[in-house]
């Protein structure tokens, strides 16, 4: 699975809307270290870097929220003036989008831990048997139901609101596996 993660707006150019309006347009992301983290209540990472110079340069006013996926997702489908960053650029989503700009190339995988030997995974039909930690309707929940995976009990993919949470759960042992991005892997934070 390979994808760019990009900027958009839901409904409007960052021109057009400076132009068009005086409220301040709502900037919308999910944790995703290195993109984008909180840090000391503050937005931080090379995404957040990315499009607050790009915004301040447009001479947009803006206002920045850090929520759960599912929900800035939401917001940039359903409501207008809404900038969301970093999102995959899928066929599906497409057309519901005014997309601005490439952040980042990513590759996206299945990821285990290191001493989970027991764990063969070669195609994604392998990757069926197992607990697989993802995102709530993010890209990569959004392909393993396209590729036929299901939620479920005993094995399939388990949603979770945010990143953090998979990571605690596959310590815990409650999943075998994390669908994440290459980045996220090279990072410790």
């Amino acid at each position: 699975m390979k994808y760019v993660w990009w900027i958009l707006i839901s409904l409007w150019s960052t021109a057009a809307f400076a132009a068009q309006h005086e409220e301040t347009l709502r900037v919308v992301t999910e944790p995703s270290i290195p993109l984008q983290y909180e840090e000391k209540g503050e937005l931080r990472g090379v995404a957040v870097d990315i499009v607050r110079e790009t915004l301040s340069r447009a001479g947009v006013p803006w206002r920045m929220y850090m929520m759960p996926w599912a929900r800035a997702y939401k917001m940039a489908t359903t409501q207008p003036d809404i900038l969301i960053f970093s999102i995959s650029r899928t066929e599906q989503r497409e057309p519901l989008f005014h997309w601005v700009g490439p952040i980042v190339p990513i590759e996206y995988g299945l990821y285990a831990l290191r001493e989970r030997d027991d764990i063969r995974v070669e195609t994604l039909t392998d990757a069926m048997q197992y607990r697989i930690g993802v995102t709530n309707q993010d890209v990569r929940h959004q392909y393993l139901l396209s590729k036929g995976f299901r939620e479920g009990d005993t094995h399939g993919l388990f949603p979770v609101s945010d990143q953090a949470l998979n990571y605690r759960m596959l310590f815990a042992g409650r999943i075998d596996l994390i669908a994440m991005g290459s980045m996220t892997c090279l990072t410790d934070k």
